[in-house]
């Protein structure tokens, strides 16, 4: 981590975890940009141990979802496309890298060979929707556009003014960390 917390990434303190209950809709009319991770079934890597469609990390556009994946026709779908791209991975039959991958770690190779040809079925894609969700919730950020906006303001007022500290990172760094504060303080006296 660099020493303005960016996590390897400059944009990072302008994101937010997204509060308890959020949706899409808590913001209305605005539009809604974030990133977050969709996993796939949790048998996954036991059906493609060397498999790549384990998760999708995309970036989420109000309803809309853009997915890194070169080649493909599209790269913008709705939840239902890019759920639907997730089976379609998981169903597809095992391939050179998922021997290679079993024959390397031999451990696996009766659970791998289990699965081998197994498709899910609806019932059980849905019936895995709440653990999928729970293990996606801590890779979900929303990225927050006041706070890129303040910061590009007051860092532009301060640099015309010749007033003050003009460091668009250390102010977002600031109030990232002033809305983390108030987000504990609400909790402690909600909880």
């Amino acid at each position: 981590m660099s020493t303005l917390e960016s996590r390897g990434n400059l944009l990072y303190l302008f994101y937010d975890n997204p509060p308890y209950g959020f949706t899409t809709d808590t913001l209305q009319q605005e539009t809604c940009i974030g990133t977050r991770t969709v996993f796939n079934h949790g048998t996954y890597p036991t059906e493609h141990p060397g498999g790549v469609a384990r998760l999708h990390n995309v970036t989420q556009m109000d309803g809309n979802y853009v997915v890194f994946a070169p080649g493909a026709p599209n790269n913008i779908l709705s939840q239902t496309e890019l759920e639907q791209r997730l089976v379609e991975g998981y169903d597809e039959p095992q391939d050179f890298m998922d021997s290679e991958k079993v024959w390397l770690d031999g451990s696996i190779a009766e659970e791998a060979e289990k699965y081998a040809h197994y498709t899910l079925n609806e019932r059980e894609w849905k019936k895995s929707q709440r653990e999928r969700e729970m293990k996606a919730s801590r890779f979900h950020l929303i990225f927050n556009f006041q706070r890129l906006i303040r910061c590009l303001s007051e860092a532009r007022e301060a640099r015309l003014n010749e007033a003050g500290d003009g460091d668009v990172l250390c102010r977002a760094r600031k109030m990232k960390t002033e809305h983390l504060l108030s987000d504990v303080q609400r909790l402690m006296q909600e909880g």
